[in-house]
């Protein structure tokens, strides 16, 4: 008996140690995929090093709005509110909400090793690119796409332009790591793979199956991923159940992509719903985010943006006649940022020719499935498509549709890998013949990369004096205040997405709180609630009134840009210096001015 336990031991601990090396095996195609994508990032942006403790993106406008998100969940813990803006009432952020929790949820890991925001931002974005590698490559490989045509194609989706050129400014929005996840559930679902199965032996009659545990987690990930790409998804899922309804002309086969669809919205509405229960306690909010119908057009798709050359293209001809295009027609910030590359387009148009002959997709259902997503995905989000139907007909919230983009893109490139394969099965190659050619294809793929990135120029040193000038400034202002103390900003400026002030760029004001520590600062409070309009108020009083009423409120010093003034606050400052009768505390380049109270 012992003899037979111990032989019994012995084969499982065998078992054990297959499945540790199989799992080994499996596990270094993505991790070769991953440092391949570290090291196109060191070769096309970064071939001089970069030091991530200054922005890569240059640190104005949206970047900031996208560093108080990053701030807030580092200081608090939450998305939603903290005192350190917005004084003296504090900051809270329940009327312009974004779903991104499972984002942030990579913030917060991140700043377990470290709180300096910038270099946190930094980290995610470069973690973006190596995500969309090793979860495209994943997507191929459960296609049975061959490994090297699937890493050269996995390499590509990173380096769209649809991500590069939104940088930080558009973190969260440029993070589409989920796309290729959220392609292959709508293929499995399409393909009408089982995710529930009869469960013996159990007290439930029911079990999920490993696709359908799969399926639940990624739907789950998309709501909490953004409010665009969880629309998207939900859009094109429905497409599905509607597909596959009517392949099979019964309504009972759309169920399982209905229960994804309603996995999806849950998660929407959970990561909503602090915003929600905001408003109801509160009511709406009309002066934030306040879209038109009219902007679903504004920014809309456009085939043309699909199919022409990057910006700057490293081709003179190509970039001559992006430039034509580009001055010869309405073009949006969309469609700077639409181009597929040559191999994606050639993937763009085999799927459109799919669409228009089906018997070219005749015996690959999954490229008959990709040609459907993707000619919705062009109905849906193109300049006067569906999307502006649902703008003016339900509501204008959604109105960037050509941030479909990222969907077009794995569409394309997947549906490419499925042509490539179609053109080796069944020939009469030997084994080595068909990996010498999927070799061939992976490098002719890997040429796709530089048609993606033109030349990039260098704002490194810009950036630097930059930050280092404002860091400066603000840990000097910091150390001359008592700790938490209250700083009321001027000229006044409205929170989010305000116009200029002058020279005064959207969200400039928040550099104080990102370089800062405990100052608590006036700007943040919501346009449209009580505290904007105290701010808004107080700022508009002559100073001799000003004065007594923010010591009343509990600030201890005023902050001036001179960049808000026409004058260059020159008549402000000279104001407050006769005020209060002691000389300010001045930044190197004399923008930025303390005077303490």
């Amino acid at each position: 008996m012992s003899v037979h336990k111990y032989k019994q031991d012995a084969i499982r601990v065998q078992l054990a140690h297959g499945r540790g090396f199989a799992a080994m095996a499996a596990s270094i195609p993505y991790l070769a995929v991953a440092l391949l994508t570290i090291g196109c990032l060191f070769l096309f942006f970064f071939p001089a090093g970069v030091d991530l403790r200054f922005p890569i993106s240059t640190p104005v406008g949206d970047y900031l709005a996208e560093a108080i998100k990053v701030k807030n969940t580092l200081e608090t813990g939450s998305l939603w509110v903290t005192p350190r803006l917005a004084a003296p009432f504090g900051f809270r952020f329940y009327d312009f909400p974004g779903a991104e929790e499972f984002h942030l949820l990579i913030i917060r890991a991140i700043g377990l090793f470290t709180s300096d925001v910038i270099l946190v931002i930094n980290l995610f974005y470069l973690l973006g690119y190596v995500l969309m590698s090793v979860t495209s490559l994943f997507a191929f490989r459960q296609m049975r796409v061959p490994l090297f045509p699937a890493t050269g194609m996995s390499l590509l989706f990173p380096f769209l332009p649809d991500h590069y050129l939104r940088g930080e400014h558009h973190l969260f929005i440029g993070s589409y790591y989920l796309v290729p996840l959220a392609m292959l559930v709508m293929l499995w679902l399409a393909r009408g793979e089982a995710i529930i199965e009869r469960s013996a032996g159990t007290r439930l009659p029911f079990r999920l199956t490993r696709k359908g545990t799969f399926t639940i987690i990624i739907c789950v990930l998309l709501g909490s991923g953004g409010v665009y790409y969880a629309f998207f998804a939900a859009a094109l899922l429905c497409v599905v159940a509607l597909s596959v309804s009517i392949r099979h002309r019964r309504w009972r086969a759309a169920l399982p992509s209905a229960v994804a669809v309603c996995v999806l919205v849950v998660s929407l509405l959970a990561n909503l719903a602090p915003s929600v229960i905001d408003h109801l306690q509160h009511g709406s909010n009309r002066a934030v985010a306040n879209r038109s119908p009219l902007e679903a057009d504004r920014y809309g798709l456009k085939i043309t943006g699909l199919l022409m050359p990057v910006h700057n293209h490293r081709l003179a001809s190509f970039a001559l006649l992006n430039s034509r295009v580009t001055t010869a027609t309405l073009w949006s910030q969309g469609s700077v940022m639409a181009p597929l590359g040559l191999i994606g387009s050639l993937g763009f148009l085999s799927l459109i020719a799919v669409a228009l002959w089906r018997p070219l997709g005749r015996g690959l259902p999954e490229l008959d499935t990709l040609a459907t997503l993707n000619l919705a995905s062009v109905l849906l989000a193109t300049v006067g498509g569906f999307g502006s139907v649902f703008a003016w007909t339900i509501s204008p919230e959604i109105r960037a549709y050509a941030r479909i983009c990222p969907f077009i893109a794995i569409f394309s490139f997947a549906a490419l890998l499925i042509v490539v394969q179609r053109f080796v099965t069944g020939r009469l190659w030997s084994k080595l013949a068909i990996r010498s050619y999927y070799f061939a294809v992976g490098l002719l793929v890997l040429g796709g990369l530089p048609d993606l990135i033109p030349p990039q120029a260098s704002l490194t040193d810009a950036i630097r004096a930059r930050v280092e000038n404002d860091r400066n400034f603000f840990r000097a202002m910091e150390s001359s205040l008592p700790k938490g103390a209250m700083v009321f900003q001027l000229p006044y400026e409205s929170f989010p997405e305000a116009p200029a002030v002058n020279n005064l760029g959207s969200y400039d004001h928040a550099r104080g709180y990102l370089y800062s520590h405990d100052l608590r600062w006036s700007f943040g409070a919501m346009a449209g609630r009580p505290e904007d309009i105290w701010e808004c108020n107080t700022a508009g009083m002559v100073l001799e009134d000003m004065l007594p009423v923010l010591r009343r409120a509990g600030f201890k010093a005023i902050y001036v840009d001179r960049f808000g003034y026409l004058d260059s606050g020159a008549h402000i400052c000279s104001r407050l210096t006769a005020l209060l009768g002691e000389m300010p505390l001045e930044s190197a380049d004399l923008r930025m001015v303390c005077f303490k109270l």
